[in-house]
């Protein structure tokens, strides 16, 4: 019998570390909303994602570090403003916004939220956790963004904060609380941009005064 007809096994292929961390994260989030952040187990979030709890507690020495690692991936991390720099300030702005809206409006990051406000009682480390690593830290993104774009285009420097937080309670706050209480109205992706789009025209078109 020919080589091609019983095919060497080799070693399956090296998972990539992002890779690997992504599952990890995508495990832990099914895992918390179904049994609650104070009784999730490593071991739980392990068997989900077909590691072990060595290789869990490799990437994340426990499971508060964890948890923080999931919150944050909410946000996008910090990067130099050219990636947002449009042919505008206008274009500029939204493109900050489709990030912030992608990653803060996602399936995940909602399930998050409403285990956030489910646990709040029975572990404010979760709700404090949830506070500093999505909302404060979004907003500070946005606001440093805004500086930056404001600077390449003449703006104002004091109105990044202000126009920061009317553009982030507007644009994420708000949709939110309609996900969160059962909005039977389903938003696409397309809907979410189409209506960051005209809070943004309406905003940067008229400095805040």
């Amino acid at each position: 019998m020919s080589s091609a007809e019983h095919p060497r096994r080799g070693r399956p292929p090296v998972m990539e570390p992002e890779t690997r961390r992504r599952l990890v994260l995508d495990a832990a989030a099914a895992v918390f909303a179904e049994h609650g952040y104070a009784e999730a187990s490593i071991e739980e979030i392990a068997r989900a994602c077909g590691m072990s709890r060595k290789t869990i507690y490799g990437l994340y020495p426990s499971k508060e570090e964890l948890l923080s690692a999931l919150l944050a991936a909410a946000v996008p991390d910090d990067e130099a403003s050219e990636t947002f720099l449009g042919a505008d300030f206008e274009e500029s702005v939204n493109r900050v916004m489709d990030r912030i809206c992608a990653a803060a409006l996602a399936p995940r990051e909602i399930a998050l939220l409403r285990l956030v406000i489910a646990e709040a009682r029975l572990a404010p480390e979760f709700a404090a956790a949830y506070y500093r690593s999505t909302v404060e830290r979004g907003r500070r993104f946005l606001a440093a963004e805004l500086k930056r774009l404001g600077a390449a285009f003449g703006r104002p420097a004091d109105d990044a904060e202000q126009l920061a937080d009317i553009l982030f309670g507007a644009a994420v706050a708000g949709p939110l609380i309609h996900a969160l209480v059962g909005d039977s109205v389903t938003h696409t992706p397309e809907d979410t941009v189409r209506r960051t789009r005209r809070i943004v025209a309406a905003l940067v078109r008229s400095p805040p005064g």
